[in-house]
């Protein structure tokens, strides 16, 4: 599955519901962003390592596939994925198969991927396009909270009894006057800004 969404748009919560209402959701949930690593610890973190694979490498280490066993492995950022871990990942995601970093042993997986992007991936030339399709069997495309009016309210007033429940408060109604200045607001920031929002307010 590739979720689609600017930043902010809530796909890492999309992920979450994805698996805990599918008959995966008593099995792992793994998940790592993309452009948060180098690609050498990037490959090591997805697939694995044997002991004395690279200089650090003082134990076996298993990576996520292995760790999401029936359950499930979002990629966030899948964008920013370099080339080298894009053909490995192609391989892993055909042969249901991934071989850890210093070994030849290949290993099963069984596991449902779930990606997330804020950037068109098909005909994007830094992005393997028979991965692309390999991971698109769905694509859900979230839109941004501005094109979601009906539900800024409702997102609003949840945030904001949430926050006032931590703080142990009584929730005051939004007058008129806020819920129209919520509803005429750009929202750049999306569901991330309204969480915000709702919390100072």
């Amino acid at each position: 599955i590739i979720l689609l969404g600017e930043n902010g748009t809530g796909k890492d919560l999309f992920s979450r519901a994805i698996h805990n209402e599918s008959n995966r959701k008593d099995f792992p949930f793994v998940t790592i962003n993309c452009s948060s690593l180098p690609d050498t610890l990037l490959e090591s973190e997805l697939f694995g390592y044997e002991k004395g694979a690279f200089t650090d490498a003082k134990a076996q280490k298993k990576g996520l596939f292995e760790i999401a066993e029936n359950g499930t492995v979002f990629l966030d950022e899948i964008d920013s994925l370099p080339i080298k871990a894009q053909a490995k990942l192609l391989l892993a995601i055909a042969d249901k198969v991934v071989t850890p970093v210093g070994s030849n042993v290949q290993i099963p997986i069984h596991c449902r991927i779930v990606s997330a992007t804020k950037t068109e991936l098909r005909n994007n030339k830094n992005f393997r396009q028979d991965l692309f399709f390999s991971l698109q069997v769905t694509e859900l495309r979230l839109p941004d909270v501005k094109q979601r009016e009906e539900d800024i309210i409702e997102l609003f007033n949840y945030f904001a009894l949430r926050q006032c429940s931590h703080l142990a408060t009584e929730y005051q109604p939004l007058s008129d006057e806020g819920k129209k200045k919520l509803l005429t607001y750009e929202w750049p920031g999306n569901v991330r800004e309204l969480v915000n929002v709702a919390i100072r307010y």
